[in-house]
């Protein structure tokens, strides 16, 4: 049996040809998102300025330029931390310099090997942080004490409502974090997944069953 017939009319032609191109323009486009050639910034202004898409089939364009785009491993929640350091000993912590606010065991021989911060408690509420959790920090002083740290102590509740952090050293260092007026910033993995890599460069709790 012959097939049916369909006639089209210019106006028709054209528009599913119009179509054909803008899909595979999109998906080039979509494949230049996902490798980073183009910021979704870019991609997003590219949609926007397109005439012949109804506003709908746009924010469909903008939700899949979204979710093509390359996650960022870790996500800044706060410029403007003041960072500090601290020594494990009674004038700073309290009298168990062993142990952290949430009693981590610390080898005094090498404190700085944990790669532990202090972090102001009200800060931790802000973000939803907690002990044990990682953070990266960025904007120490020349870089020097920039990195990853695990979260497993609080600072005094003197600095509440400050976004500050102290970062525990060995006790024969007496300065650094970040400048004044020069503050740092914070960032938190975007996946948690990732965490133990991460940690793997973190001396873990001190196991030694004599005393140090």
């Amino acid at each position: 049996m012959e097939g049916k017939k369909i006639y089209l009319t210019e106006a028709q032609f054209n528009a599913l040809m119009e179509q054909q191109i803008l899909n595979e323009s999109f998906k080039s486009l979509l494949q230049k998102v996902a490798v980073g050639a183009i910021s979704v910034a870019m991609a997003l202004s590219i949609i926007s300025g397109l005439e012949t898409v109804d506003d709908a089939q746009k924010q469909k364009m903008e939700a899949e330029v979204v979710y093509a785009a390359p996650q960022e491993e870790w996500k800044m929640i706060a410029d403007d931390v003041i960072v500090t350091v601290y020594n494990a000993v009674p004038a700073q912590c309290n009298a168990d310099v062993r142990h952290t606010a949430s009693m981590f065991k610390l080898d005094l021989k090498n404190p700085e090997a944990h790669k532990i911060i202090a972090m102001e408690r009200t800060m931790m509420s802000e973000f939803g942080l907690k002990y044990g959790d990682i953070v990266k920090i960025e904007g120490t002083y020349n870089g020097i004490q920039d990195g990853v740290y695990q979260i497993q102590d609080t600072m005094n509740k003197r600095f509440a409502g400050q976004h500050k952090v102290d970062i525990l050293v060995s006790n024969n260092v007496k300065y650094g974090g970040t400048l004044k007026n020069s503050p740092a910033k914070v960032y938190v993995l975007n996946d948690k997944s990732n965490e133990s890599t991460y940690k793997m460069d973190m001396a873990p709790q001190y196991n030694a069953t004599k005393n140090i």
